[in-house]
């Protein structure tokens, strides 16, 4: 386990840049997570660690301590609890933090099941909220548009309560295009119909849109839909 005092040291710098810049997030493709819950999810869902970070205080607390060293982590930092506060993005740090690196989907599927399609979502509590009901919805694959929030930002990860170890998140889904044709959604955001209650198609694709369904367009003409039943809402 490493130790660090300075707010001058590299390492320290780059954490800083890491929590604070979308542009350094997706550059990197790493991202932090703050607080032991997000941790443990994350470890729960099979996922590994780069570096897990703690701060003196914490680690002062047996339990903490305990929790660090036995969360799986290609290194560990003991960090002065001012630097922890420097990175953390929370009012107050959670004493513990980890930077992972964001799951990379393969190509964007030529088929789907159950699914979540986001366009222009842009509040990252809207997003993180949205994630949380798609995984106790059971839905498996989730795509966003280009204009929607990193789904990996840290205030994403907070609101979704660690959704996004669960899900295969297809990020800044590039093809939009603005087609002709009939387009097979029924938009009825007003409906009483609940998501378990199934018709008797195969696969549900769920469809959240804000001003535009440029999106949904695109990916309605791209993949095949038979036995596709389509719910929609569209705001602006």
């Amino acid at each position: 386990m490493k130790s660090i005092r300075s707010k001058d040291n590299p390492q320290v710098k780059a954490l800083i840049k890491l929590a604070g810049s979308s542009r350094e997030r997706r550059r990197t493709g790493s991202t932090i997570l703050e607080g032991g819950h997000l941790v443990r999810a994350y470890q729960e869902s099979g996922g590994v660690a780069e570096t897990i970070l703690a701060s003196e205080t914490a680690l002062a607390d047996p339990e903490v301590r305990r929790f660090f060293e036995n969360i799986p982590a290609r290194s560990r930092l003991e960090l002065a609890d001012g630097l922890l506060d420097r990175i953390s993005q929370l009012v107050s740090s959670a004493g513990v933090a980890a930077v992972i690196k964001t799951p990379r989907p393969g190509p964007v599927p030529q088929s789907v099941s159950d699914c979540l399609l986001l366009e222009n979502i842009q509040d990252p509590g809207n997003l993180g909220s949205i994630l949380r009901t798609a995984v106790a919805a059971g839905v498996s694959q989730v795509f966003l548009s280009k204009s929607s929030v990193f789904a990996w930002s840290p205030k994403v990860i907070r609101a979704g309560m660690g959704a996004q170890f669960f899900l295969s998140i297809f990020d800044r889904v590039a093809e939009r295009r603005r087609c002709g044709g009939d387009l097979p959604v029924r938009a009825d955001p007003s409906t009483e119909r609940q998501y378990t209650r199934r018709s008797s198609l195969n696969s549900c694709m769920i469809v959240v849109a804000i001003s535009s369904m440029d999106l949904i367009v695109e990916f309605a003409q791209r993949i095949p839909s038979r036995d596709i039943s389509f719910s929609a809402c569209c705001t602006s």
